[in-house]
C-alpha cells in the first residue's frame, strides 16, 4: 500500500500506510503488519507520531486520530478521537506532531490540539487544509493549502490559539522541515528557507 509517513525508532521503521501500520526491523530485515482485522480502528493511516512511552498517535484518512499501543506482537486501541464525537476539525488528518504536552494535528480542513487524550475545546477550523505541522518552541508552523491564494500559505499557531499567516510564503506549501534555526518549506515548484 501507499506509504504516507515513516518514523524511525529503536532500529524499526514505523510506516503509516493505506494498508495499516507496517513495521520494518532494520536489524533483521523483517516486516510486521497491523490492520483493522487485528486491532487497528482503520487501515487508512496517513501519519503517525510517538507520544509518551510507546504509545503512537496515528492520523487517519477517515476516522480522525487514534492512539494505539503495540505490545507483545499485538495492537491495542487506547483512544479514538473523531469530528462527530470529540469535536476534531476534521476526520481527515494529514499530519500529527508532539508540541510540548499536546498533540497538534492538521486536517482537511482545519487543525487542532489534543491534551491528555482530550481534544481542546476550539478546533482551529478557520485555517484551510493543513497538510503539515511543525512545532518549534511556543509556536507551530502550519502548511496550509487552499484554492484561494489569500488563504493558503504558511501560518503560525501560538500557545493562546491565535493563527497568523506568514507574509510572503508560497500559497501551496506541502511539507515543512527545520534545522533548528530555519524553517524549510517544500512546494510543488521547489524549496524555500525562512529565518
Amino acid at each position: 500500500s501507499m506509504i504516507n509517513e515513516i518514523v524511525l525508532r529503536d532500529q524499526t521503521l514505523y510506516m503509516a500506510t493505506f494498508g495499516g501500520l507496517l513495521l520494518y526491523d532494520t536489524a533483521t530485515g523483517t516486516f510486521e503488519q497491523y490492520r483493522n482485522d487485528n486491532g487497528l480502528p482503520t487501515n487508512s493511516l496517513t501519519c503517525l507520531v510517538f507520544g509518551s512511552g510507546n504509545d503512537i498517535y496515528t492520523g487517519t484518512a477517515d476516522i480522525g486520530v487514534a492512539k494505539i499501543r503495540l505490545q507483545n506482537g499485538s495492537v491495542t486501541l487506547i483512544r479514538a478521537l473523531s469530528e462527530q464525537i470529540d469535536g476534531l476539525a476534521s476526520n481527515t488528518i494529514n499530519a500529527v506532531a508532539v508540541w510540548g504536552d499536546q498533540i497538534v494535528y492538521g486536517g482537511t480542513p482545519g487543525a487542532g490540539t489534543i491534551r491528555n487524550d482530550v481534544h481542546e475545546d476550539t478546533p482551529l477550523s478557520e485555517v484551510a487544509d493543513v497538510v503539515d505541522v511543525l512545532p518549534m518552541g511556543d509556536q507551530v508552523f502550519m502548511a496550509t493549502v487552499d484554492d484561494t491564494a489569500s488563504v493558503g500559505g504558511v501560518a503560525i499557531l501560538d500557545k493562546v490559539g491565535n493563527i497568523t499567516k506568514v507574509p510572503g510564503t508560497p500559497s501551496e506549501p506541502y511539507v515543512l522541515g527545520t534545522d533548528g534555526t530555519n524553517v524549510w518549506v517544500g512546494t510543488n515548484t521547489g524549496i524555500m528557507r525562512y529565518d
